[in-house]
């Protein structure tokens, strides 16, 4: 294994665990811990996307170029993260549990049909 191919390893475990952490903690009943636990799950995803932009750029790989096809499954991808998201946060935060689980099964619904479109833009 090379060497930058551990350390871009090593660092995204880092960041997943620092996402995590921050989502589980911005899920529980206590809500003085809720910006600590948003804050946590932030420094998470700027340290995956971090280690993400190192790693390309030490194997010398430039990312894809942005067409219209990208940025709008992108967008669509983001709105059915954030759907399923929302559904999750209903049902455990909330007790919300009909509208919650509505919202999941959406937002799960849209990103398996996404899916297809993303594996038919790589070629």
């Amino acid at each position: 294994m090379k060497k930058n191919t551990f350390v871009y390893l090593i660092v995204s475990t880092i960041g997943g665990i620092l996402f995590a952490l921050g989502m589980v903690g911005s899920l529980t009943s206590q809500n003085e811990y809720f910006h600590l636990s948003l804050l946590l799950g932030i420094s998470g995803l700027l340290v995956l996307l971090l280690a993400l932009i190192a790693y390309r750029r030490s194997i010398n790989k430039k990312g894809p170029r942005p067409t219209k096809a990208i940025l709008k499954i992108s967008a669509l991808i983001v709105a059915s993260c954030l759907l399923l998201g929302t559904g999750m946060s209903l049902v455990m935060v909330y007790s919300q549990i009909i509208l919650g689980i509505l919202l999941g099964i959406v937002g799960l619904l849209l990103l398996f049909g996404l899916i297809p479109l993303t594996i038919g833009i790589r070629k």
